[in-house]
């Protein structure tokens, strides 16, 4: 691998399963070897907050980066979280064509971010109401207890929007393998500087933590090198 290095000073670096950043105009990966397939019309660019890969919406296809091995995570009955931090995140529309990150195996979080709100599935079939601007950097969380509690909690911007019981099946695996799209059901123009997945159920605070190390040049705490270290002045709160 010739990405970031996991910081693993940080308090949550032994829950981290994967981190994906952009480094030197190419998607990494931090934890594991992995390859990314980008599909035509994607690029790369700068923001806010550094380097970031754009997606296309593209209806139910999508034009994405394929994530080869997908990442595994154990979501029907251990804490877990997703958590998606962008420049810019086109929210115009409704229904599911918004889709940001997704797999095709296993009850994997589908997260995006329409009109209306949040979506997210399978935790819950359901908007959840947010007026946030996603044109500024953004960060997307979603966090879930595993069993017996079976909650999923929506964090967007450091702010708790919601905490619904979920239908997970229990022991069930999820295989991430596609970031601006879930192949066949639907896609999202975005700019993507970090996706990370934990084996942790994150608080709000934790999620407020995180976005305090982020900065220009993709610094962030969880890596080696770059962070940041004080309060982000780019992120504004979700109301």
């Amino acid at each position: 691998m010739s990405g970031y290095e996991l910081n693993d000073l940080h308090p949550l670096a032994p829950y981290v399963v994967e981190l994906i950043g952009v480094k030197d105009g190419a998607l990494t990966s931090t934890v594991e070897d992995r390859a990314f397939t980008l599909d035509a019309g994607t690029s790369f660019g700068n923001g806010a907050l550094g380097g970031h890969f754009r997606s296309l919406k593209n209806s139910y296809s999508g034009r994405a980066a394929l994530i080869d091995p997908p990442v595994k995570m154990r979501i029907g009955d251990r804490p877990s979280s997703v958590m998606l931090i962008t420049n810019y995140f086109d929210r115009s529309g409704l229904g599911s064509p918004n889709l940001a990150l997704g797999g095709t195996t296993g009850q994997a979080y589908v997260m995006g971010l329409n009109s209306t709100g949040v979506i997210t599935t399978p935790a819950w079939g359901a908007e959840v109401h947010s007026s946030v601007d996603a044109t500024e950097p953004m960060t997307l969380c979603v966090a879930w207890t595993g069993s017996p509690e079976k909650v999923a909690t929506i964090i967007l911007n450091g702010e708790q929007l919601a905490t619904r019981d979920g239908d997970f099946t229990y022991g069930v695996d999820a295989y991430y393998n596609a970031i601006g799209a879930r192949p066949g059901h639907g896609s999202v123009t975005a700019d993507f500087v970090w996706v990370v997945f934990f084996q942790k159920t994150l608080s709000p605070a934790e999620v407020q933590g995180l976005i305090s190390t982020l900065g220009p040049n993709n610094a962030f705490g969880l890596v080696k090198g770059v962070q940041r270290g004080r309060s982000n002045p780019l992120f504004l709160t979700p109301f």
